[in-house]
């Protein structure tokens, strides 16, 4: 066999493997876990049926407050002849704990001051 031939013969050989090892690339490491901020997860994992349980008539809202952090909307009416407030805690992305839920709410109606009823939905 001729050097010429040879060469020939192992050119085709050459190039298939020179293309393959072109082609072949490690995949791209991971992508680190989204940053999520301390207080939502806090915030969020405090909505949780045992700490709605906890709410109980006749507590101060700071005590409510206390257990289910800041609520996410507050309606307050004041008239002469009556004080009422109404906070509402809403569960709407995905950080909370294992026992939140996407669209939970728990809704505590206050009188002069003191818990009079309490409301959740969608709570685990």
């Amino acid at each position: 066999m001729t050097p010429m031939t040879m060469n020939a013969r192992l050119l085709p050989l050459f190039l298939c493997l020179s293309l393959a090892a072109c082609g072949a690339q490690p995949p791209p490491p991971p992508l680190p876990p989204r940053a999520v901020e301390p207080s939502a997860i806090t915030k969020e994992s405090r909505l949780t049926y045992a700490n709605y349980l906890r709410i109980e008539v006749g507590m101060a809202e700071d005590q409510v407050r206390a257990i289910l952090g800041d609520p996410a909307q507050i309606t307050a009416s004041d008239t002469p002849t009556d004080s009422s407030l109404m906070l509402r805690w809403k569960c709407e992305d995905r950080t909370g704990g294992v026992d939140s839920k996407l669209g939970a709410t728990v809704t505590v109606y206050f009188k002069k001051g003191k818990v009079a009823s309490k409301e959740a939905n969608l709570l685990k």
